[in-house]
């Protein structure tokens, strides 16, 4: 019986190695034993001896990860207004790159993969779409469709016949300065020509935090949007494929965020176990909100914003929707 080849692409910058090798961690221990996980890193302006990183994983059977340095030189002239790193561009040529496959899976590397994805990548019908991806879970409120650029599956060869490479970036271009890096582009451009996955393949825990504490839909509404049938979000995450840690508090610099504790369990199988991290908590997090934003900023995180989720919690729905769609905090 043959080998299931299962082609991954990951991008990420000399800051972003520690945690690609855990993403990259969690996808060989969770792959089934007759998939041959073709792994690719882009990594963005990458040295040799960068890429030597991740000649890590020899004790895996069934894989292959390839390092590509790739110059970030061309993306000059595009201006970052976020963290966002200018390698997410990367993205818009990963098709490109990987000529032999005709659909490639693009996971970000603050990711962690629970399950084997073969099923997924071999029967999803992406039929003339450009590229499978998970809506947000706020569109159940605006009734817009708008994916997550984190977890990708590319028509690959479509992509390539229609040169989206050049498109996608003369597009991004053409938006001027924004926050967005790629995913803005992929919404934009590629409008009505995306599949979109189920949500158990890009699960994102804080941004469910957010939307479901303040309870601005109910799980009736998330279940219908999303065709499932889970009891509460904490139920979304049980079952999910993809962990994605969105936001700036990432689990490999705080110890106590949602979720948190499985990333680590991937980080001590990891063969980056025995670098230390350096990992802070609650207070850390208000000594820094107090030195950038000063007592209103205290305030307004750990005060007023949790008053107010509960305040909306006993409101009537509509009233709540109405806040989230005018984003009115005050």
């Amino acid at each position: 019986m043959g080998m299931n080849r299962l082609p991954f692409a990951l991008i990420c910058d000399r800051d972003f190695s520690m945690p690609t090798v855990v993403t990259i961690t969690s996808i060989l221990e969770n792959k089934a034993e007759d998939t041959f996980a073709d792994i690719y890193v882009f990594g963005g302006d990458f040295s040799i001896e960068d890429c030597k990183k991740f000649d890590v994983f020899e004790d895996y059977k069934n894989c292959k990860v390839t390092c590509i340095p790739k110059s970030l030189d061309k993306f000059n002239d595009i201006v970052q207004m976020s963290s966002i790193s200018p390698a997410c561009l990367l993205k818009f040529e990963l098709c490109d790159e990987l000529s032999e496959y005709d659909r490639v899976l693009y996971v970000d590397t603050d990711m962690i993969i629970r399950e084997d994805l073969w099923n997924l990548y071999s029967t999803a019908e992406l039929g003339d779409n450009y590229l499978g991806a998970v809506l947000h879970s706020s569109c159940i409120m605006d009734k817009t469709e708008r994916i997550n650029g984190g977890f990708l599956l590319f028509n690959a060869r479509k992509m390539r016949d229609d040169h989206m490479s050049e498109k996608l970036l003369a597009y991004r271009r053409s938006l001027g300065n924004r926050r967005s890096m790629d995913q803005q582009t992929f919404n934009e451009y590629c409008k009505g020509q995306i599949t979109f996955l189920p949500i158990r393949y890009n699960c994102m825990p804080f941004r469910y935090i957010d939307e479901q504490i303040p309870q601005y839909y109910t799980m009736a509404e998330f279940n219908e949007f999303f065709g499932t049938n889970y009891r509460s979000w904490k139920d979304a995450v049980k079952d999910a494929a993809v962990i994605h840690y969105i936001t700036g508090e990432k689990p490999w610099k705080s110890y106590d965020i949602y979720a948190g504790e499985e990333w680590y369990k991937y980080y001590l199988k990891s063969p980056y176990k025995d670098v230390p991290l350096k990992r802070t908590g609650k207070g850390a997090r208000f000594a820094k909100l107090m030195r950038k934003e000063g007592m209103s900023g205290v305030l307004e995180r750990y005060i007023k914003r949790p008053l107010r989720s509960v305040y909306y919690t006993v409101r009537g729905l509509e009233f709540r929707k109405k806040k989230w769609a005018s984003n009115n905090w005050g």
